[in-house]
């Protein structure tokens, strides 16, 4: 009967052991696996706030380039009436219009080039 006690404890203490040790790799992986979801979280609102400045860029870029295309598309339709307007005047007095404008953007094109 001693001999069975002596072992009971031993299994006992062994026992006692190995749930120590279990415990503390326990403890070791809940550790590394809080600091990988903060470190997942942390990526994830860096990832956020770029998206963020993403949109924000893009929005703003569209927004300009949708101004600039508006002031150029005006531009385009003031030049078109005035010369509608022109064409009508050069016509009254016998000129061919689709000539003189022609000419006036070869100059302007030649100006450009020097």
């Amino acid at each position: 009967r001693e001999g069975d006690d002596a072992v009971v404890g031993a299994a006992l203490t062994a026992r006692a052991a190995a749930f120590r040790r279990v415990a503390e790799g326990l403890s070791q992986v809940r550790y590394n696996l809080e600091a990988c979801e903060a470190e997942d979280a942390e990526h994830h609102h860096d990832n956020v706030r770029r998206l963020i400045e993403l949109k924000n860029a893009t929005e703003s870029a569209f927004e300009h380039l949708s101004k600039y295309t508006a002031a150029k598309r005006s531009a385009h339709q003031a030049k078109k009436i005035a010369q509608r307007e022109e064409a009508v005047g050069l016509l009254t007095k016998g000129v061919n219009p689709y000539t003189v404008f022609r000419r006036r953007d070869e100059e302007r094109r030649g100006a450009r080039a020097n």
